[in-house]
């Protein structure tokens, strides 16, 4: 064991333990957690489930343990049982995987599959400690990675976490191995760079990969997608949102992304001065200009990732202000539900966080939670379609619920077919 194993380990450790998550994993002979649940990395990593990632198999690759095997039985020798790998192998990956999650802030998933499963593919190749390791050894490791998947990317991943991990924190004493390997890696995309540390040439080659034809729509195509935003009423509650998004990225730039992820409190106003420190509007210019506040994507430098969201903000022109404000103050008024229902459920892990686990509730109203039907009487509908559709306002749903509620008590009109149907099938 070398002092930058011992460093590499205590840091995963003091990230653990910052989280108040356990540090010892106590697993079976085959390396499974005993509890079964292990590490849940999507809670450690503050995501919201589903999907739930684990790291709970600190155990050899079953995959690379029977091509292992194979090549022994050709040896004529004994197969290796499955079993737990050695404490300092499950101590390397589980510091890994800390220092990948809660350092580098990288996805669970990836964690996962390109640094957890990589590390216990090279593991179950060699008999050997980590501090240990050869170039023959990670090669070994490589050519049997290539084989379990006819793609060849797990074998890549393993040439790749030589570079990621054991290079980089200088875990083997045999010094910097990935330069020795010398085995051809797949071609990747080159890592996502801020733009103000790229050089002019990159700069002036992104500007002529914009200009490709092919990516943009066509002029015809693109202002009839404008008429439509901007003149017709959408018909349901997603074409709203889908027509806001639009008209958002049309007078903002915004990519899709940055404008399904605008925060709620995205308005942002500057105070322009003229030298003389008095409003610039009494010298003929603008005393006040609307910024938007976003998350910018495409961010990313070597010490972060896509899972870090980096705050921007931008001007917004004053001829489209008024038309940007209405339409994302719409949005806030329409989805406050919504982000309301969602704030509980992150809070309390649960779908249904307005009950307790032993809460009665009647049938007519979990149909509406779970099914999102507002209907559930039979009821005459046009009527609050048509309230609804010119400005799916959430208080004309509050109206309907309300209305139901008193002719259902009533028994002044009969609960709606789809409603016996939902309660017969459960």
């Amino acid at each position: 064991m070398n002092p930058h194993y011992s460093a590499f380990i205590e840091l995963g450790k003091t990230l653990v333990r910052e989280r108040g998550i356990q540090w010892d994993m106590p697993v079976d002979k085959t390396g499974s957690a005993r509890d079964g649940v292990g590490w849940n990395l999507t809670v450690i990593a503050g995501d919201v489930p589903p999907p739930n990632y684990y790291l709970r198999d600190l155990g050899a690759d079953t995959k690379a343990l029977a091509i292992v095997n194979a090549e022994r039985a050709e040896g004529n020798l004994t197969p290796l049982a499955l079993q737990a790998l050695s404490p300092a192998w499950q101590d390397l990956i589980k510091a890994a995987v800390a220092e990948q999650l809660l350092f580098k802030r990288n996805k669970a998933s990836y964690v996962l599959q390109c640094i957890a499963r990589p590390l216990r593919v090279i593991a179950t190749c060699v008999d050997k400690e980590p501090w240990q390791l050869t170039v023959d050894d990670l090669r070994l490791a490589v050519r049997i990675g290539k084989a379990i998947q006819s793609s060849g990317k797990l074998g890549d991943l393993v040439a790749g976490i030589v570079r990621v991990v054991f290079d980089a924190q200088h875990i083997c004493d045999a010094g910097q191995l990935y330069s020795s390997l010398a085995v051809p890696r797949m071609k990747m995309k080159s890592a996502i760079k801020a733009k103000h540390i790229w050089s002019q040439d990159e700069l002036r080659a992104d500007l002529e990969a914009r200009k490709r034809e092919e990516r943009l729509p066509e002029r015809r195509a693109f202002w009839e997608l404008t008429r439509i935003v901007m003149t017709e009423k959408p018909r349901t509650f997603m074409d709203e949102l889908r027509f806001a998004a639009i008209r958002t990225m049309i007078v903002t730039g915004l990519r899709i992304g940055e404008a399904a992820l605008l925060p709620i409190d995205w308005k942002r106003e500057r105070t322009h001065l003229d030298s003389r420190g008095l409003p610039a509007g009494e010298s003929g210019g603008i005393s006040t200009s609307l910024m938007l506040r976003h998350f910018a994507e495409k961010q990313q430098d070597d010490e972060s990732d896509s899972a870090v969201l980096h705050e921007n903000t931008q001007p917004v022109p004053d001829m489209f202000r008024t038309l940007l404000t209405e339409t994302l103050d719409h949005v806030a008024r329409i989805t406050e539900p919504l982000r309301a229902t969602l704030k509980l459920q992150c809070e309390t892990g649960r779908l249904l966080p307005w009950y307790a686990n032993d809460d009665l509730v009647s049938i007519t109203e979990l149909y509406t939670r779970l099914m999102g039907n507002p209907f559930w009487t039979a009821i005459s509908r046009e009527a609050f379609v048509d309230r609804y559709r010119e400005g799916f306002d959430p208080r004309v749903l509050i109206d309907l619920h309300q209305r139901q509620s008193m002719e259902h008590r009533t028994g002044a009109i009969q609960l709606d077919m789809a409603l016996y149907q939902f309660a017969h099938r459960l």
